[in-house]
């Protein structure tokens, strides 16, 4: 073979991999857009049903993490007086469901790292579930054993 068939078998293979990136991304494209209109479907449908996923769910106008960043969401999302594990996808549309507003492209990555992150803080636990995958719950602060004499004379 030489340099002009070389040349030319060369511009055809890049003019080819142009083609299949640009059909990537536009079915990538397609795809970002089938999701985020699954998730805004998914939110109303959570919205419409809130009475049935009890009292953190039925705020009076279903916006309560409106005006929350991610993190603080998820803390008050997962912080309740009968702690459960939750699991990211439930995290998802609870959050959803309360008004969260976020620009990531994919929440329920940002909501796993989210997690990930309070974790290694120390203020979210992860347990496995029986039903295989973890979930996640406020760190217990530890107990303070409390002085048997309060005036601390033992």
């Amino acid at each position: 073979m030489d340099s002009t068939q070389l040349s030319t078998l060369r511009s055809k293979l890049s003019k080819e991999i142009q083609e299949l990136e640009q059909e990537l991304e536009s079915k990538l494209k397609e795809r970002r857009e089938k999701i985020k209109a699954i998730d805004l479907v998914r939110g109303m449908l959570v919205e419409e049903s809130s009475g049935q996923l009890g009292n953190k769910a039925a705020d009076v106008d279903g916006k309560r993490f409106l005006k929350m960043g991610l993190q603080e969401a998820i803390l008050n999302c997962i912080d309740e007086p009968d702690p459960h594990l939750w699991t990211v996808p439930a995290i998802k549309k609870e959050l959803l469901a309360g008004g969260l507003k976020s620009k990531a492209k994919d929440l329920y990555s940002s909501i796993s790292a989210t997690l990930q992150r309070l974790e290694s803080k120390g203020r979210v636990q992860s347990e496995k579930r029986e039903k295989g995958g973890k979930g996640y719950k406020i760190k217990e602060k530890e107990a303070t054993s409390p002085n048997p004499d309060p005036s601390g004379n033992n």
